[in-house]
């Protein structure tokens, strides 16, 4: 064994760590593997499956029955055994804690673990007792208390439900594969491996290699840096040049942009100028046309007064006929009188006269003349529905009133309102109707009939459509 841990560590490279030999040391009571007819031997065969596929290499794991050949000294095999184990795995039964040679392996593999951590500072001081409890020991006084202390120090795997299962069963190869994880976990561990003369050569030789190629490195670095130096310089240069073309191109792209916004500036003032010119135009048009308009108004106007002059005087003249004729008649009449007096009437023929007098008083129905016209209910009846009223002097939707009943009727444009009449508060000028008030604000023929329709939140003047201008 010390000689494959030997290769082991020759062959490793230099300044590596590697792990520690797997090399186990099976503790038990060959009497208790021989009561189970060598159920402690094949739990160790099983184990040690499980170890080496959970470690990838191969594992020793000592056994005195298999181990120690026929004729050899027991009691020195036994301490060369311990003297090359890593780990040590006790099967403790009471059988384990009341024998002298269990007790005396668990001591001497105490002294290997502290001689394997002297040798190796750098690895983790985890213990390397794995016991087994095969067997509860519960008030079994044992043989040696310090080695039970010992053992008890550390955590015990349970194996006393799996005792009586076959070794190769599924629930005792599960739960060997548990144990054995843990125990590979401590195996892993790496240690550093010391170098041989050949190795410290080697080593010199591969720093001097390295320094050889860091210079060369640096010296390639140095010229790559030149190189990128200039290339910077050149790119720094090509850069200058076309930012120098990049600031020429705006400038010139700010002229041209300020020579289009003068143009364009220049373009809507002519358009503005177009478009007042176009307004002031259509202004005078307007006003050309509203003096046209207002010339023939006043032509029309004038006309008009011409014709009513001219009819005014054909009615004086008309009436100056007919007072002369008037005036010609009464002469006519005062001569007659004057010529043929009246005679008085007799006094015999009085009752005759008065009865003549009383049928020239009485009226005869015509049964042809047309019925008088109803006396109006409301005073201002007469003058609200006499003619269609304007708004605004615009007779294109005039304003109509009629009385139906005890309601005043106001219609414009198609849309009738109906409001009650006040009786009590209606005069000749004025008719109150519910929302609504009408009054004749100038009822006299010099001034213009007006009319005011007063809303509660509106007033309204309007105007017969005869007088619209």
């Amino acid at each position: 064994m010390a000689t494959a841990r030997n290769e082991s560590r020759k062959g490793s490279a230099p300044g590596r760590t590697t792990m520690l030999e797997p090399i186990g040391f099976w503790s038990y009571a060959r009497a208790d593997d021989e009561a189970a007819g060598n159920a402690l031997t094949d739990l160790r065969l099983v184990l040690k499956r499980e170890l080496m596929q959970q470690l990838g290499r191969d594992v020793a794991l000592f056994q005195d029955v298999a181990a120690i050949p026929k004729g050899a000294e027991w009691a020195r095999e036994i301490r060369h055994a311990i003297d090359q184990s890593t780990f040590f795995i006790p099967i403790v039964t009471p059988r384990f804690i009341q024998s002298r040679e269990c007790a005396r392996e668990m001591q001497m593999f105490l002294d290997r673990q502290q001689a394997i951590f002297d040798a190796y500072p750098d690895l983790p001081r985890e213990s390397r007792i794995f016991p087994i409890l095969y067997i509860k020991i519960d008030d079994i006084e044992p043989i040696d208390r310090h080695a039970l202390a010992e053992i008890n120090k550390r955590q015990y795997f349970d194996f006393t439900k799996l005792r009586l299962e076959e070794s190769d069963s599924k629930a005792v190869r599960v739960a060997l594969a548990d144990f054995a994880q843990d125990l590979c976990r401590v195996l892993r561990a790496r240690v550093a491996v010391p170098m041989s003369e050949e190795e410290r050569e080697a080593q010199r030789r591969e720093v001097e290699a390295a320094a050889k190629a860091e210079r060369e490195a640096a010296e390639a670095r140095a010229q790559a840096d030149r190189e990128a130096e200039a290339a910077r310089a050149r790119a720094a240069a090509e850069a200058e040049e076309a930012r120098k073309r990049a600031e020429e191109a705006a400038r010139q792209a700010a002229a041209d942009a300020a020579r289009r916004a003068a143009l364009a500036a220049e373009v809507k003032a002519h358009d503005d100028k177009r478009t007042a010119l176009a307004a002031l135009s259509m202004r005078l048009d307007n006003a050309l046309m509203h003096s046209k308009k207002e010339h023939e108004r006043r032509e029309a106007r004038a006309a008009r007064v011409k014709q009513v002059r001219a009819g005014l005087g054909r009615i004086i003249r008309v009436g100056a006929w007919i007072a002369g004729a008037i005036a010609a008649l009464f002469v006519l009449m005062v001569v007659y009188f004057m010529i043929f007096p009246k005679v008085p009437p007799k006094p015999d023929d009085a009752p005759q006269r008065v009865t003549d007098d009383l049928a020239s008083n009485q009226t005869v129905a015509d049964p042809a003349a047309p019925p008088a016209p109803a006396k109006p209910r409301f005073a201002a009846e007469s003058w609200i529905t006499a003619q269609p009223w304007a708004v605004s002097a615009k007779c294109s939707s005039p304003v109509s009133f009629s009385i139906e009943g005890n309601d005043l009727i106001v219609n414009q444009g198609g849309a009738p309102e109906r409001h009650a009449i006040d009786a009590a508060r209606s005069t000749e000028d004025r008719l109150v109707a519910e929302g609504l008030t009408l009054s004749r604000e100038s009822p006299r023929p010099a001034a213009g009939l007006r009319l005011t329709m007063i809303y509660p939140d509106l007033k309204v003047e309007v105007l017969p459509c005869a007088t619209r201008r």
